[in-house]
Order: structure tokens, then C-alpha cells, then sequence
């Protein structure tokens, strides 16, 4: 999150241009992601001869509408290009959030406004009363009246500005508090929703290596019905069983070579039926043919 200045404050009109901004770079071609800084200043209808305060009310307009800027506008230089980064989440979440955020800057500023107005009326009316002479009225002799301000009326107005500043900030701490309360869901709702898809993505690629171990292996079962020897080899010399069978054996590997001491033996591939020719029978059944073969008395295993 980019952190500036708080108390900053941000005009209407900047918070929306950084909306527009933040969806350019978000949905628009790479190049929205990546103004020159005059480009960008321009957006804002400002130039790079501008002070720094216009680079940094620039700077966090566009990180009201969630937008990081890379390298920061105090640092970059004239003619050089800056990098956007639009945060994730719904947009219009955040476009209503930075809504709330620049009618609460606006908001304090009137309020300000408004008590430095009703403050500067007060000490104006007071100054001019001061400043007569001495015995001097404001009026004619006959309809003079002295122009005095009372306690209750100075208390009066004092009561109002002090009523309307505390109206004002408690508005703004109640803004301020929803908006965090709202970022923080986001974030919630984000980070769950991250760790989801990762979940997805590492059980499809389990899923997508088990299909690419199945098609570089052949499945042969051998299922005696008495007794009899078998010598079952991975064609590379590895053997995968030797000895009496007298129950199923299941064999899995690239290439399966077999030689059955009993032709009553039942062998299947790949679930399919393999007759066995003679007593003994040899077989060879590879992950990349379409069917085994018989092997003749020279070619099976020996283990």
C-alpha cells in the first residue's frame, strides 16, 4: 500500500482521474501502465515545473483509487516513464471508497472553512466596534445606537463553531473507520480467495502428473489358477517379481516382459485378455504399443 501524507488533500476531481487511471491501468493495453511522468502529470493538469506538493497530491489521488506508483513522482525525473500498479478486487468497491475518502477530505475542508468564515465575522465585528472613537456612534445622535456585542451572543457563536467542528469530525472519524472497516474485508476476502486458487492449481497439477505417469506405464495382471512360476522383468533388467505364483500380481511399469511356466495362467494388459501360446509363454507389453506381444523361448526373461 502506498504510504503518504494523511492530512493531505485531495480535490474531487483528482480522485476521479485517478479512477479512470486505476482502470486503464487495470483492464488497458501495457502502455497504460506505464506514462511518461509529464503524461501523467497532464492527466492531472499539471506540469513537471510544478513544486513537489503537485507530484505528491498527484501521488496520493492515485493511491485513494488504489494505485501504486513505482518509482515514487518526488523521485522521478523529466521524460522518464513510471510504472503503475493497479490493486486487485472488485472495482466498484474500491471506486466507492475512494468515493468516501474524497467526500470526507471535501467534507473537512468545509468544515474548516466554515468555522474560520464564522471566527474572522466574529473578530471583524469586534474590531470595528473597537476602532470608533471615543463617544462617537455609528448613527445620527437621535436614532444612535451603541454597537456593543453581548456575552450570550459571543458564547452564542462560539457554541455553533464548536457544535459544527465536532459534527464535522465525527462524521470524518465515522467515514474513516467504515472505509478501514471495508479495506479490511477486502483484504480478507482477497486472501482467501488467493488461497483457494492456489489450492486449485497445485491439485491440478497432481491430477495432470498422474495422467502423464498413467500414459508412460502399461498395467499387466497376472491371475494363476493353479500354481505356477513366473519371472516378470521391467525390460531394462529390473526384476519385478520371481517365484511361485499362487495369487494376482499386478505389475506396473514402462515396459513389462513376462515368462509364464503355465499356460492356464490368465494375463490381461491394460485389462485386456492376453492368450497365452504353450507352456511355458513369454509376453512383452510396452506403455507406447498398442498391444503386447509373445516372446519366443530365446527372448524371455530369465530372472
Amino acid at each position: 500500500m502506498v504510504e503518504l501524507p494523511s492530512d493531505l488533500p485531495v480535490p474531487l476531481a483528482d480522485v476521479e482521474t485517478a479512477q479512470r487511471i486505476a482502470e486503464a491501468a487495470r483492464t488497458g493495453r501495457p502502455v497504460d501502465r506505464s506514462p511518461t511522468l509529464e503524461q501523467l502529470l497532464a492527466a492531472f493538469g499539471a506540469d513537471p515545473g510544478t513544486g513537489p506538493g503537485t507530484r505528491v497530491r498527484v501521488e496520493r489521488a492515485l493511491a485513494l483509487a488504489g494505485v501504486a506508483v513505482s518509482p515514487p513522482l518526488a523521485d522521478a525525473v523529466e521524460g522518464s516513464r513510471v510504472f503503475l500498479t493497479p490493486g486487485r478486487g472488485p472495482r466498484k468497491r474500491r471506486r466507492a471508497r475512494a468515493l468516501i475518502l474524497g467526500l470526507l477530505v471535501l467534507a473537512v475542508v468545509i468544515g474548516g472553512v466554515t468555522a474560520a468564515a464564522l471566527t474572522f465575522a466574529d473578530d471583524d465585528g469586534d474590531d470595528r466596534a473597537s476602532s470608533l472613537p471615543a463617544g462617537t456612534t455609528s448613527t445620527s445622535s437621535a436614532t444612535s445606537v451603541p454597537t456593543t456585542t453581548s456575552p450570550a451572543a459571543s458564547t452564542s457563536t462560539s457554541a455553533a463553531t464548536s457544535g459544527t467542528t465536532g459534527t464535522t469530525d465525527t462524521t470524518a472519524a465515522a467515514a474513516v473507520a467504515e472505509a478501514e472497516k471495508e479495506r479490511a474485508a477486502e483484504e480478507k476476502r482477497d486472501a482467501a480467495a488467493e488461497r483457494k486458487a492456489a489450492r486449485q492449481r497445485r491439485e491440478k497439477a497432481a491430477a495432470d502428473r498422474r495422467r502423464a505417469e498413467a500414459r508412460r506405464r502399461v498395467v499387466v495382471s497376472v491371475t494363476p489358477r493353479e500354481p505356477t512360476y513366473l519371472c516378470a522383468e521391467d525390460g531394462r533388467g529390473r526384476v519385478l517379481y520371481e517365484g511361485t505364483l499362487s495369487r494376482k500380481r499386478i505389475f506396473r511399469a514402462p515396459t513389462v516382459r513376462l515368462n509364464v511356466g503355465a499356460s492356464s495362467a490368465l494375463v490381461k494388459v491394460r485389462g485386456n485378455v492376453f492368450a497365452l501360446r504353450g507352456s511355458p509363454a513369454g509376453v512383452v507389453a510396452r506403455a507406447g504399443d498398442r498391444r503386447p506381444q509373445a516372446l519366443a523361448s530365446g527372448q524371455r526373461p530369465s530372472c
